[in-house]
């Protein structure tokens, strides 16, 4: 009997230590900005279906400080209603009797409580005025979420916001909004040269509600000679029909031996036979646009471009033509030395179909641009750090703009033109603003382009894409936008977790591929929706850049590939396009106020894409569908607001999309909103009008929330395919 007892006593004891110590809850994710009466998702671990939730809105008191370290939960919330509350997530109302603002949470379980804040402002990045850096006197804009208070929120009503810069000199800043993602200020004239660091606020919540700090360097501008090297003094006719390069060619390699300079075309007409390459800190520039052209022949051999640099070189007010070329504008790209680069109020009239050609000429040319890129070579070929292309007129063959692996760039006010097959390409970018350009298919064969690690980058992030307008492309995918970065490295259980060390049961093929800040994501098992950056990797070993919430074991499913994140696009317009897509890897993005007519619409697909690429915590906020046809290749269709995370045939079959919030958009005249293979997806408030179908949810979606959707005129309002099972 004792020998009985003893066993079971021990395991008597063994359940109870489990009983009465379960694990503390863990936040990995929450969606802000929200609105009184909206919905929040929280994603996590040890929630547990009896969690409860209290919410308090803070007071806007003085705002001083950002405080020196983050505060507990101080004060005392009222219990909100949890929704779908399970293990992984749970999710709530903010009371639609509450005042906006800043409001502070806090999930209380048997294993412990966990809080958390929602609408203050989260920086994700900064950009000053000499891209990467700021100067005294010059701007420094922010970028992130909750900068303003909530989307959609009435100047008057959005706060104050203010930036405040840490370092060798305290100084605080009014900030104006540009939108609820992106604010911008003047640093002061006098403001020390060094290294801050830059804090946000919007104006709700008191010290507690200033953002994290994100790193700025003040540093002085950099002056390049201004010694000036004018083509005519160095015996440029300028008159069109007779050859200009030996004067050009001279003043560039004046500015050369000069360290520098700018070489100078004044009013004229410049034959150019052959590429100009232009030395570091040597700027181009002619009298106006308007005023000065150059014009390249029409040649069965063009140079590799029509004009090259390495790195630190401009162009300004000049027009280019070329009737046969290659490249037009080019740099060197990383991780060669590149960067520092501007073209500013440049037109290109690049052509090379124009003439009298026969149609055996015209395909000649057409395949040979082929073997350059799908549909030919580009108006401009960039890269690398503080990369500017302003006020630009853009008309070339094929592919309009590639932009690799750019730092603190700024692409604004330009027309870009997309030639026969033509398209964009903005690859492994951390930090771009493109803002305010339209796009155009300049030819029935022209399609759009994306965002995209398309380069061999292992991430692309801090992408803000505002208030483009895009039209006319019909070839292809027919895609405005899309994030288009197949494979991995990596798939499956993991041998031993040590931390922030993982082993792998065997050596993936890195290859000669550089997989820092690339991700590694936990799709299945303990720790799943949790991703950390790759810090190093060798053989069957990946260390990871920083300790896991919820460390995973053995059993954990994970997938090691490129990382996309931190894009907003906002306020951009679509006519006769296909769609924005998030197009597999999506993680912590923003789609808002977006406006598309006969396009496709706004999707965010998680899919298996030559490996697991999935979408996560991304959120479709006030975007609008006006006219919901849509005709692809042979068939019309309905527009579609899609959320996808699908990988039919896999060892993981989903769902790969996780946390996507859709939020007060309208589809109208035919569009609707597909769910498919999503989990803890929040679908509310949004208004659907003159269609067949409002909302269709699929069988396999699991804890989906649908709220406070209005239908006018929709034969069947909601299709929950779930309920069929």
């Amino acid at each position: 009997m004792r020998w009985i007892n003893g066993p079971f006593i021990v395991c008597v004891a063994i359940v109870l230590v489990t009983q009465v110590c379960p694990a503390a809850p863990v936040i990995f994710w929450k969606n802000d900005p929200v609105s009184p009466g909206d919905a929040v998702v929280v994603t996590g671990g040890h929630l547990g279906p009896d969690a409860t939730v209290e919410l308090a809105r803070l007071d806007d008191s003085a705002v001083t400080e950002p405080p020196d370290a983050s505060p507990a939960w101080g004060g005392k919330g009222n219990r909100v209603e949890t929704v779908q509350a399970s293990e992984r997530s749970l999710k709530f109302v903010v009371p639609s009797d509450c005042q906006d603002g800043v409001f502070a949470f806090r999930i209380m379980t048997s294993g412990g409580t966990v809080s958390g804040l929602l609408n203050h402002p989260q920086v994700w990045w900064v950009q000053g005025d000499l891209g990467t850096q700021a100067s005294p006197g010059g701007r420094v804009r922010l970028f992130g979420k909750c900068l303003a208070s909530r989307p959609g929120m009435p100047k008057e009503k959005a706060g104050h916001a203010v930036v405040l810069l840490k370092g060798p000199k305290t100084v605080r800043i009014d900030a104006t909004m540009l939108d609820d993602c992106a604010a911008e200020a003047t640093l002061p004239a006098d403001l020390p040269l060094g290294e801050y660091q830059v804090y946000a606020h919007n104006g709700f919540g008191g010290d507690v509600a200033w953002s994290a700090p994100v790193a700025l360097t003040v540093a002085a501008l950099e002056e390049w000679p201004q010694t000036v090297f004018s083509v005519k003094e160095l015996g440029a006719a300028g008159t069109g029909d007779s050859d200009d390069t030996p004067a050009f060619q001279s003043a560039l390699a004046a500015a050369e031996k000069n360290g520098g300079g700018i070489v100078y075309a004044p009013r004229g007409r410049y034959q150019i036979k052959g590429m100009l390459v232009l030395p570091p800190m040597t700027l181009l520039r002619g009298e106006k646009h308007e005023l000065t052209c150059l014009c390249w022949e029409d040649t069965p051999a063009p140079p590799e471009a029509l004009i090259k640099g390495t790195r630190a070189f401009g162009i300004e007010d000049l027009t280019i033509y070329a009737a046969h070329y290659t490249h037009v504008i080019v740099g060197n790209q990383p991780p060669k030395e590149s960067g520092d680069v501007h073209v500013r109020r440049v037109w290109v009239r690049a052509d090379i179909y124009r003439g009298q050609h026969t149609p055996a000429e015209i395909a000649e040319r057409l395949e040979k641009a082929l073997k350059l890129s799908t549909g030919g070579g580009d108006t401009i070929r960039l890269g690398g750090p503080n990369i500017e292309i302003t006020d630009c007129d853009l008309y070339g063959s094929g592919r309009s703009l590639f932009l690799s692996r750019v730092r603190g760039g700024l692409v604004r006010g330009n027309s870009f033109y997309n030639g026969r097959w033509g398209w964009y390409c903005i690859s492994g970018s951390d930090g771009l603003v493109f803002e305010d350009n339209s796009l155009t298919g300049a030819d029935l064969m022209s399609t759009g382009g994306g965002i995209n690690c398309l380069d061999g980058s292992p991430y692309s992030q801090n992408v803000y894409f505002a208030r483009n307008k895009f039209r006319l492309l019909h070839g292809w995918d027919r895609e405005a936008i899309t994030s288009d970065a197949g494979g991995e490295v990596y798939a499956g259980p993991m041998t031993k977790v040590e931390g922030t060390t993982l082993i792998l049961p065997k050596a993936p093929k890195w290859e000669d591929r550089d997989w820092h800040g690339a991700a590694v994501f936990i799709l299945d098992g303990k720790g799943a929706g949790q991703f950390r950056r790759v810090a190093s990797w060798k053989g069957a070993k990946v260390v990871v850049d920083r300790p896991w919430n919820i460390e995973p074991d053995a059993k954990s499913f994970v997938s090691v590939t490129m990382l996309q994140n931190h894009y907003l696009l906002i306020n951009n317009e679509f006519t006769d396009t296909g769609g924005l897509q998030f197009y597999g890897t999506s993680i912590e993005c923003i789609v808002a106020g977006n406006r598309g007519a006969r396009m496709q619409g706004f999707r965010g697909l998680g899919l298996w894409y030559n490996g697991y690429q999935p979408s996560w915590y991304c959120q479709f906020l006030g975007n609008e569908v006006l006219e919901g046809n849509y005709y692809h290749w042979s068939t019309a269709t309905d527009a579609i607001l899609e959320i996808s995370g699908d990988a039919p045939g896999q060892v993981f079959p989903g769902p790969l999309n996780i946390g996507t919030v859709v939020r007060g958009n309208r589809l109208l005249n035919n569009a609707h909103i597909r769910v498919a293979v999503c989990r803890d997806a929040v679908i509310e408030k949004n208004n659907i009008a003159d269609s067949d179908l409002g909302i269709l949810v699929t069988k396999r979606n699991v804890d989906i929330l649908l709220r406070e959707n209005t239908f006018t005129n929709v034969k069947q309002e909601t299709r929950d395919e779930r309920a069929q099972q």
